[in-house]
């Protein structure tokens, strides 16, 4: 292999690999994103657990939603 070969070969490879490291930084955020998602659906969830528990008794049954 000549020079010219073997230097464009190893730029190529730090190329990629600084490829590869965003690429795995985005999907590290991602999957933060995804389970902060997560969290604030099981909030919600809790929250209105919490709503429905302190309304009185049929509160909320027979909503007529018709337009």
């Amino acid at each position: 292999m000549d020079p010219t070969s073997i230097a464009t070969s190893l730029v190529m490879n730090g190329a990629a690999a600084q490829a590869d490291l965003v690429a795995i930084k985005l999907m590290r955020k991602n999957a933060e994103a995804a389970a902060s998602v997560v969290d604030l659906i099981d909030s919600a969830n809790q929250n209105m657990a919490r709503i429905q528990a302190s309304l009185g008794p049929g509160m909320g049954g027979n909503l007529d939603i018709t337009v």
